[in-house]
């Protein structure tokens, strides 16, 4: 379940009703078994769609990607032959944090390629 009050969860409003999928009543998201509901033409269902649609998201932790809200990790400086948080950073960052930074910008750029 997500919150209606977190940033990552507002849902923008959407224009006129157009049919995008298929002509089946549900579609796999993602390439997994999350199968969420066929919006109607006539957007009758829009409630259930957008429910379906925002717990998948948030399922494979992609809601605050597709809404523009997720922030990438800041990006370290090589200074000298070490690695540091910015240029104007003393003390240059540990294996350790380098990984983590690592870690972060590949999870960051792979939910990024999944939107």
């Amino acid at each position: 379940m997500y919150s209606r009050d977190s940033p990552c969860h507002s849902v923008p409003e959407t224009g006129p009703a157009q049919q995008i999928m298929g002509p089946e009543d549900t579609y796999d998201i993602l390439l997994s078994r999350l199968t969420v509901p066929k919006l109607s033409a006539d957007r009758s269902n829009w409630m259930t769609y957008q429910e379906h649609i925002i717990n998948a998201l948030t399922s494979k932790k992609l809601c605050c990607h597709v809404i523009g809200t997720a922030r990438k990790p800041v990006t370290i400086v090589k200074r000298d032959g070490s690695f540091y948080h910015d240029d104007k950073s003393l003390a240059p960052l540990l294996d350790k944090e380098i990984e983590e930074h690592e870690d972060a910008l590949d999870d960051w750029l792979q939910k990024e390629a999944q939107i």
